[in-house]
């Protein structure tokens, strides 16, 4: 900052000034002789500073104008990082594409993230020019204007709100977008430190350009706010355009127009970067997508005529395709579509020449196991990324151009639930269905007909959080139908709910398929078999088969099941042998848990009913005596059912004694110790990213510190007017002689040639100057020719603004005097080149070097905070994930869970501190590298990392979120330890006295970890240089007492750890945990460990042996054909898996168990009949179907009638009398005079006797409501 200097110049107190006059004299003496003497005998020449008027020094301004600009970016930080954070992560969660299907429209979102932060920003900048500006008694900015301050700031405002938006397109991850983004951000400021040393001499254009970083010219306008404070003129919007003093030509009004213009440039650069490179997510336009026309007006006939060219079916012949439906309407048409995925290098081909058409008011089920293409399907239906190849349409419009206009029809519920966890259920669905521009008034109809449907009304005014799972994937199920949409996607959509809210989605789905067309995932094959109008089956990126579910069966069923329960002791071998005996090809499937099952051929079905014979029912008898099976059922295949190889249970897996003690410790201690180091490796572009973020950051502000501080060799610099360009030059002559008038004629000819503006004056020249504000702010030089004694007076006046302004003016003043002499030609032109420094300057200089201690340790802070938030990073992310806790259930010990943490972290800490030690070596930081000081320099980081890393770990348990917990924990470690330095440091320099309080801050700010190793990088280098040019040094006490204070914190932080720990857990909780295996509703799995180092690190937590491990854990992948996916990364349980594994099943009603027994049992006992399928052929009238309806519910009186569509019943038939052979015997018997095409009879399955459980709980509940 340029300071208003009073005191007398290095000119005239250097001697300079006397130099230059005597050699002037010399050279006028030497060409003039005579002349030249009789003229120094009757002239003088004096030189004077410019008349200042009275006013008042304000030492703070000087300060402020040093500290205010890293205040106000530190306060602007917070919102950079927070929009960094926000935007980018729900870019990564795909939340913002999700908005965007739904009908919002890009613009829409930026302005509406944009009017938040701006409201936040709008607060703070509120505050700060009230605080600054108008409490009178904080007297800060006392003479500007405070509208325009709070201008300034507000444009300042939306800048940076739009770089940090600009920032966030760059970026696909929250945690690096954080990194690198908050990293941009800080080093846009380092510039300013260069510029500043240079700013005198920089042109207009350099300025300007320097602007385009926002805060660069935050920090112009607020050091020309300084300096138009300093003169007690302040900013005005009348001064706007004028520069403050001779050496400047930039003015305050320059830095608004150019923040102004850099928020239109960086509005321009989002909707460009976006638009051509919109990440992982979105289909991107040609560089040139600007020059199109259509881009900016498309007609709405060339949108129609596109649609009605693929409005057309093609029909397939293939037999494992069912004819296409007649009269429907293709509303979505895929052709021949594929995509190809670079993984590592190699191209995976992830969906292959696809095509498929989907029908509007019909529901298209896509089956497919993992990885074969479903959700990369919907992905490219939805325009998350482009098709390799081919071409799809939706209601005609091509997902590769018309996007936007498929998207107002268009209804999704994706794969995970992105829900607002600040909205209601409410609304939720009023949010969206406005996004589709829903009328108001059918707005509310339509939600509580979608609320009652889904069973949700009672929840209507509960959080999004609040919800469980199940009812969170109704929520967004009810989002993807709210607004009429026309096109409705469901990714998985019955994941993780209980049978009964499955229920009411298929209930919720089959009332709103009429009128839409519904594409839906499911790995449920009964939700497929049931809702499915037609079911497309994918394999590894392959469509293998498309059509009804029967035609499905038909095609591809294996016949019929023999189920059988059965207890621990049963032999298959001999049960398998009793049922070859009535059906030899029969074949074992699969004997799981507590079920036995056998597959029959389709030739079985004509003696079927012989199942009911009472040889088959003696046999069985004979069989249940002798090993006890608890129950035999035959049924039809599944969707679910393909031949299967057999089975193998790995049986005899050899003893194991686990470790205990001491042994188990070290095992747990290593165990989580190499869980810590696989997510380094695993991250290490990140790990690499952090380290390289605090190097880079600390070099750079190390070497602008360095630069601005060095006293280099000044290059030559010409001591005239025409360095600081034109200016008003006032000359006062009060002599009528003809010597007077020679001089005025050569003042003026020396001033048109340097291009200045002289300005004649009459009577004093020096009251002149001392009334007009004016020439002391645009003035350099000014010139009086006086008479006193009859001697002529000659006075160079200057303005002192301007360092060299006091040679200029004698330089002009001996110029007209040689032209006197010698002629227009003659002329002195006098060259300033400093000499170095002598050794009494150098060691003055050394001695005051100390003072750079504080810009050492400021410039760790950033860098430093970045590195320790990172290690909140896995600690919140494995709590959050339920991981943590599921390691505590295997036996990890707390206080080793915790050892280990810290233990990895501070090695990766130590290496970091390391190579800043380097670092600080080549930026020539001598006092951490001179007398072998670079192992106290690393002592002290690594005792700041002893104290934070704990302190991190306890605020870690403030976030759910990883990102959140990095995005707070990095601007606290920033904030506390630069807020506090600064505070600090006004008070130790007297700038600010704040009375008893001023112990107390500082007393408090030493439990901040970043302030603390501020205070001993500071100290360090000044008691350093101390000691080089003292004796007696202090500096070993004063150091030891740091790190005394440094270790402290850590103490205190482990031991509140530990007292916390105790007054919560019981003695016996970990003998518990060694007792109990738990798995979880959720998923608690750590997605940088692979599925083989996941089981590992449990066993080992278990006290598995070290040689036992590679064995039990392959044979537990192996069990759970997981062995495929053993060393890849890891990227519910359902009724049917209930029945198939568990020996004993228990069903809970209001907390209270209802039964108890084998899922046969239960079945048996509690299972309400059978349900029959029947489809008539589709050539048959719809009266064939009728009276196949009447026969069925005159057959079956007690029979009711649960789903009917496309020429198929589903009838749900009470079991009483009845037995399984009666009922398909009755089928099998009429099935030639209904022509039947295909039909099946199965008993009622687990889940629906649950559901007859839970619909008593529903009863109860609203009996307890109605009371």
């Amino acid at each position: 900052m340029v300071m208003v200097m009073m005191m007398v110049r290095g000119y005239i107190r250097e001697g300079f000034l006397a130099v230059q006059n005597a050699v002037d004299k010399a050279i006028i003496h030497y060409h003039a002789n005579d002349s030249a003497q009789r003229l120094f005998n009757s002239v003088d020449v004096y030189a004077k500073r410019f008349p200042f008027p009275a006013f008042v020094t304000d030492n703070f301004l000087p300060f402020l104008g040093q500290i205010w600009p890293p205040m106000i970016l530190l306060l602007f930080s917070l919102t950079v990082l927070t929009i960094l954070h926000t935007i980018v992560q729900e870019k990564e969660a795909k939340l913002k594409e999700y908005l965007l299907m739904m009908g919002l429209q890009s613009w829409q979102f930026w302005g509406a993230t944009f009017i938040t932060f701006f409201l936040t920003l709008l607060v703070t900048i509120s505050l700060m020019t009230l605080c600054f500006c108008l409490i009178v008694k904080l007297p800060i900015i006392l003479h500007s204007n405070p509208t325009l301050v709070f201008s300034f700031l507000l444009l300042y405002g939306i800048t940076t709100i739009l770089f940090a938006f600009m920032l966030t397109t760059f970026f696909s991850k929250a945690n690096t977008a954080i990194a690198i983004g908050g990293f941009i951000y800080f080093v846009s400021y380092l510039p300013y430190l260069v510029i500043s040393r240079h700013y005198v001499r920089m042109t207009f254009q350099r300025k300007q350009f320097s602007c385009l970083l926002p805060n660069v010219a935050m920090t112009f306008g607020i050091n020309l706010l300084i300096k138009f404070e300093s003169i007690e003129v302040g900013i005005q919007w009348r001064n706007l355009k004028k520069p403050f003093g001779l050496n400047d030509n930039f003015a305050f009004g320059h830095v608004m127009v150019m923040l102004l213009l850099d928020a239109l440039l960086y509005a321009v650069i989002i909707w460009y970067v976006e638009t051509v490179f919109p990440g992982d997510y979105g289909v991107p336009q040609p560089w040139y997508f600007f020059t199109k026309f259509s881009y900016w007006n498309e007609h709405p006939k060339c949108i129609l005529n596109r649609r009605k060219k693929h409005l057309g079916v093609e029909k397939c012949d293939d037999e494992f395709f069912e004819c296409e439906p007649e009269n429907l309407l293709a509303s979505i048409q895929i052709k021949n579509l594929s995509k190809t995925f670079e993984v590592r290098n190699t191209f995976k081909e992830a969906v292959r020449d696809l095509t498929l058409n989907l029908y509007e008011g019909q529901i298209t089920a896509l089956l497919g196991h993992n990885g074969a293409g479903k959700t990369t399907i919907l992905s490219m239906l939805l325009g998350l990324f482009p098709p390799t190849s081919g071409k799809a349409y939706i209601c005609g419009f091509d997902i590769s151009k018309d996007m936007f206009h498929i998207r107002k029809s268009l209804g999704l519920c994706p794969q995970n639930d992105l829900l607002f966890d600040y909205f209601t259920v409410y609304e939720h669905l009023f949010f969206f269905a406005m996004l589709k521009g829903l009328p108001w008034d059918i707005c509310q109809n339509e939600i509580n007909n979608i609320l009652d449907l889904l069973e949700l009304q009672d929840k209507r005014h509960s959080f999004s959080h609040f919800l469980s799972g199940g009812m969170r994937r109704q929520l967004s199920v009810g989002i993807a139908l709210v607004g009429n949409s026309k096109v409705v996607m469901l990714d998985e959509p019955t994941s993780g709910m209980d049978p009964v809210s499955r229920r009411a989605t298929w209930n919720l789905l089959q009332q709103q398929k009429h009128g839409r067309t519904i594409l839906l995932t499911t790995h449920y094959m009964d939700e497929a078999d049931l809702l499915g109008d037609r079911i497309a089956i994918l394999a590894k990126g392959n469509l293998q088969c498309c059509g009804s579910s029967l035609f499905l069966k038909q095609k591809y069923g294996t016949g019929y099941h023999l189920v059988m329960v059965k207890e621990p002791h049963c032999k298959a071998a001999e049960v398998a042998s009793l049922v070859n005996t009535y059906v030899p090809t029969a074949s074992l499937e699969s004997n799981v848990g507590a079920q036995l099952s056998f597959i029959l051929p389709t030739e079985f079905q004509n003696k079927v009913t012989k199942l009911a014979d009472s040889t088959m029912d003696l046999q069985a008898i004979q069989l249940i005596s002798k090993h006890d099976p608890k129950g035999i059922q035959p049924c039809l295949t599944t969707l679910d059912d393909k031949p299967k190889g057999d089975f193998l249970m790995p049986e005899n897996l050899p003893d194991i004694r686990f470790n205990t003690g001491i042994v188990l410790c070290i095992q747990q201690f290593y165990a989580l110790l190499m869980k810590r180091a696989l997510y380094t490796f695993r991250h290490w572009k990140t790990v690499l990213l952090q380290i390289l973020i605090l190097l880079f950051f600390t070099a750079s502000l190390l070497k602008a510190i360095f630069y601005y501080s060095e006293v280099k060799n000044a290059t030559i610099l010409g001591m005239d007017l025409h360095q600081y360009g034109q200016s008003i030059v006032p000359y006062s002559i009060n002599v009528k002689t003809e010597l007077a008038v020679w001089f005025r004629d050569h003042l003026n000819l020396i001033l048109t040639n340097e291009k200045q503006l002289p300005h004649p004056v009459t009577g004093n020249l020096e009251e002149f100057l001392l009334k007009s504000r004016s020439c002391r702010e645009q003035c350099i030089v000014a010139v009086s020719l006086d008479v006193q004694k009859s001697k002529m007076i000659i006075t160079a006046l200057f303005n002192n603004q301007a360092y060299h302004a006091a040679p200029t003016a004698l330089n002009l003043v001996n110029n007209i005097l040689f032209k006197l002499l010698s002629g227009p030609g003659a002329g002195i032109s006098v060259f300033n080149k400093p000499q170095p420094q002598t050794a009494k300057q150098a060691i003055k200089a050394q001695f005051h070097e100390g003072s750079k201690g504080h810009a050492v340790a400021f410039s760790l802070f950033f860098g430093i905070a970045f590195m320790v938030s990172s290690f909140s990073l896995l600690t919140v992310s494995e709590r959050v994930c339920k991981a943590k806790h599921m390691q505590f259930m295997s036996g990890a010990h707390v206080g080793i869970f915790w050892l280990s943490a810290l233990f990895w972290d501070i090695i990766v800490f130590f290496v970091s501190s390391s190579l800043l030690v380097v670092v600080f070596y080549l930026c020539n930081v001598k006092a951490f590298f001179e007398d072998n000081h670079y192992a106290d320099a690393l002592l002290i980081l690594m005792l700041f990392g002893w104290s934070t890393i704990p302190l991190i770990y306890l605020m870690s348990f403030l976030f759910s979120s990883s990102a959140a917990a990095y995005t707070r924990l990095l601007a606290f470690s920033f904030l506390t330890g630069v807020s506090s330095f600064l505070l600090v440091y006004t008070i130790d320099t007297n700038m600010m006295d704040l009375g008893i309080f001023n112990k107390i801050l500082v007393s408090i700010f030493f439990l901040f970890p970043t302030h603390n190793l501020g205070k001993s990088i500071s100290g360090f280098y000044d008691n350093f240089r101390t000691q080089r040019y003292c004796t007696n040094s202090s500096f070993e006490d004063s150091f030891e007492r740091q790190k005394d204070m440094l270790g402290l914190n850590s103490l205190l932080l482990e031991i509140d750890l530990r007292k916390s720990l105790n007054s919560r857990l019981k003695s016996q909780l970990d003998e518990i945990h060694q007792r109990i295996s738990y798995c979880p509703h959720c998923d608690p799995l750590l997605e940088h460990l692979t599925g083989y180092e996941m089981l590992a690190l449990h066993a080992r937590l278990w006290g598995v042996p070290e040689h036992y491990i590679p064995a039990y854990v392959k044979n537990i992948l192996s069990t759970l054909f997981l062995g495929a996916f053993a060393d890849k990364l890891i990227k519910n349980i359902s009724m049917e898996e209930s029945e198939a594994l568990c020996t004993r099943l228990a069903i809970m009603v209001n907390g209270k168990f209802k039964c108890l027994g084998n899922p046969q049992y239960l079945k048996n006992k509690f299972g309400s009949g059978y349900t029959l399928l029947a489809k008539i052929k589709k050539n048959m009238p719809l009266v064939q179907l009728q009276a196949l309806k009447t026969f069925i519910e005159t057959t079956f009186p007690d029979s009711s009638l649960k789903h009917e569509y496309q020429r198929m019943v589903q009838y749900n038939i009470p079991s009483k009398d009845l037995t399984w052979g009666q009922v398909f015997g009755t089928l099998e018997s009429i099935k030639d005079k209904y022509e039947l095409e295909d039909y099946s009879i199965s008993h009622n399955t687990l889940e629906q006797v649950f559901l007859s459980f839970a619909q008593t709980q529903i009863q109860e509940e609203h009996s307890y409501t109605d009371n």
